[in-house]
């Protein structure tokens, strides 16, 4: 009696399912270098207006008081620089006036002791930088408004670290306000990169590609007729 070699059940063969593509395309060095070049521009015009703001809307004091510290008895600190002049871009609405600002934003640790203010802004800063590179290298494909948004917030984050480290506080110095009713804080070319790329982000998230979901691998069951 001669044996019969069983032929393969395709039907009850699983299929290997096809390599998936990467979710992630790698960064590539032209990336990389548009990264710098926004941010390298940005911050850099950043800290160009701020020496411009430092010349001609203020001057150096003879006596400055002491760095970010209120003195006693008042409740803010007084300008290490004077303000000397004031420029009227669009009458009652915008204005260019020098101002320090020891703060973060809205005033964030506006009256912490510089012990604890300066180290908190230089961890927090390196910290969000490091996370904007992260979040670049993880970019998905067809990110577009991403691409941008991440080196501005990176840029005007550079910019304002900057000015931490070399005055201890930052510079601001374009005001916008309604006819002296209703104030802007003023703010600097750093916090517009900020808010533009942050803008950018929330509609990337709005507008932008969404993640495709998962295929689920189907895999035939081997059945007896």
């Amino acid at each position: 009696m001669s044996e019969v070699n069983p032929t393969p059940d395709t039907a009850s063969t699983a299929e290997t399912p096809a390599k998936a593509k990467p979710a992630i395309e790698p960064v590539t060095a032209r990336d990389w270098i548009f990264l710098a070049a926004i941010a390298v521009g940005s911050a850099g015009l950043d800290l160009w207006s701020k020496a411009w703001a430092l010349g001609r809307l203020s001057r150096a004091s003879s006596n400055p008081p002491p760095l970010c510290t209120p003195p006693a008895g008042l409740a803010h600190y007084l300008p290490q620089r004077i303000a000397n002049r004031e420029i009227v871009l669009i009458k009652d609405y915008l204005d260019l006036q020098y101002a320090e600002n020891c703060g973060g934003a809205w005033g964030l640790l506006h009256g912490a002791s510089e012990a604890v203010r300066r180290p908190f802004f230089l961890l927090v800063t390196i910290g969000a930088i490091a996370f904007i590179v992260h979040l670049y290298r993880t970019m998905e494909p067809g990110q577009r408004l991403m691409k941008w948004a991440l080196p501005l917030v990176l840029g005007g984050a550079i910019g304002n670290l900057v000015d931490r480290v070399r005055l201890g506080y930052v510079v601001d110095f374009i005001h916008a306000h309604l006819k002296l009713r209703f104030h802007w804080p003023t703010f600097n070319v750093a916090d517009i990169a900020i808010t533009v790329g942050i803008g950018l982000m929330v509609l990337e998230y709005i507008i932008g590609p969404k993640k495709a979901p998962r295929a689920a691998v189907a895999i035939p069951v081997a059945t007896t007729p």
